[in-house]
């Protein structure tokens, strides 16, 4: 079983995320694609929030 207190630092990391996520959004289509660095960033945080929801899951359950 998962502590109370670890779930709540990992909803924190994963509400970190999102935001960041959000703040691309901002770019066009075009301009998201013509920086790898803001591709890059949104596939690294996408990872990062996928794995830590996967891993809260497995670990609860």
């Amino acid at each position: 079983m998962i502590r109370p207190e670890v779930l709540r630092k990992r909803l924190m990391k994963l509400d970190e995320y999102v935001a960041i996520l959000h703040q691309i959004r901002r770019y066009s289509y075009q301009e998201f694609l013509d920086s790898p660095e803001r591709y890059g960033s949104a596939e690294r945080f996408l990872q990062l929030a996928y794995l830590l929801r996967h891993r809260s899951l497995l670990k609860a359950c």
